[in-house]
């Protein structure tokens, strides 16, 4: 009929319209389509490296809200090698990538990330305090010792080193490292003191006690005396000429820590344990704490006063 020729006739000119438009049109949208594409691959691109800029300046929020909602995270790999190649490797951004890595919720992820940045700690690193941090921390983590124990031990032997030597530079490098990383003292402490009878033997013994009450807090302060006073019974217990002059010196540390605890009004639990190491001066030779106490106030008290006496008599 001549109506549905009509249509026939609409239908095809429609459709030769259509061809036309496509035809001048097909390469701009598929330059619009490839623009498109190539836009959200930038931004995509754009979006990891601000993730990465926020674990390295230690904007940790940022950097876990990113790694929590992107589409595709990136793998503990691909992390790594991002800050490997994307700035030279410093102590504080590594320290920075510690914070990040301690942040996130996944323990296997966590333990996964440490394993991929340890082959990026190189000489330089490994004598930082930050070593100590990524290897305690991925101890934690249940990362094995043997691929711990290489991040730990340079460090270790470092401030075991200082803890014999007594130097005030050397004292001074355990407490900053103390003040700074109070949790990581307390944990690594029993490795520094974990010495041989001929270190001890070179050891500058009554230093230890002044390391002792060096350090940051009382509580840091009373550990270090602790461990000091177990040095003290395993290697001069019975050795009489060099027990008698530490205790000596150690009983003013002791009182002082009993002063210091009594000022602040300190817990029952810390004045026990005080008392506990006031009770350990008695090493089986009937000599007790305020024994050691009276004679360092013979020793030091009455000479200064004395000394100090003479001077003034001079002066006038």
């Amino acid at each position: 009929s001549k109506q549905l020729t009509n249509w026939y006739n609409e239908q095809t000119f429609f459709l030769e319209q259509l061809d036309q438009l496509h035809e001048a049109n097909n390469r701009r949208i598929v330059t619009m389509e490839q623009q498109i594409e190539h836009g959200a691959v930038l931004l995509a691109q754009l979006r990891r490296k601000h993730f990465i800029y926020c674990i390295e300046a230690g904007r940790t929020k940022e950097a876990l809200l990113y790694h929590g909602t992107a589409r595709q995270q990136l793998t503990p790999g691909e992390i790594i090698e991002a800050i490997r190649t994307n700035k030279q490797l410093r102590e504080g951004t590594m320290i920075a990538l510690l914070d990040f890595i301690r942040a996130l919720p996944d323990e296997a992820e966590r333990r996964e990330l440490y394993r991929a940045a340890k082959p990026i700690l190189g000489p330089i690193l490994l004598r930082t305090d930050m070593a100590l941090v990524f290897g305690i921390d991925a101890r934690a983590v249940a990362v094995p010792a043997n691929e711990t124990e290489p991040v730990l031990a340079p460090m270790t032997e470092r401030y075991r080193e200082d803890f014999l030597d007594g130097n005030d530079w050397n004292h001074a490098a355990l407490t900053r490292f103390a003040r700074d990383y109070p949790r990581y003292y307390v944990y690594l402490l029993p490795a520094i003191t974990t010495i041989t009878q001929q270190q001890w033997n070179r050891m500058v013994k009554v230093l230890s006690f002044k390391l002792a009450m060096g350090m940051p807090t009382h509580e840091l302060r009373l550990l270090t005396a602790e461990r000091a006073m177990e040095l003290v019974e395993k290697f001069a217990k019975r050795d009489a000429k060099v027990r008698d002059p530490l205790l000596m010196s150690f009983s003013f540390s002791v009182y002082r820590l009993k002063k210091q605890a009594e000022h602040a009004g300190s817990p029952k639990a810390t004045m026990d344990r005080i008392e506990r190491l006031m009770k350990r001066f008695n090493m089986g030779q009937n000599r007790q704490y305020a024994f050691y106490l009276k004679e360092f106030e013979k020793r030091y008290v009455k000479e200064w006063k004395r000394m100090q006496e003479e001077l003034a008599k001079r002066k006038g």
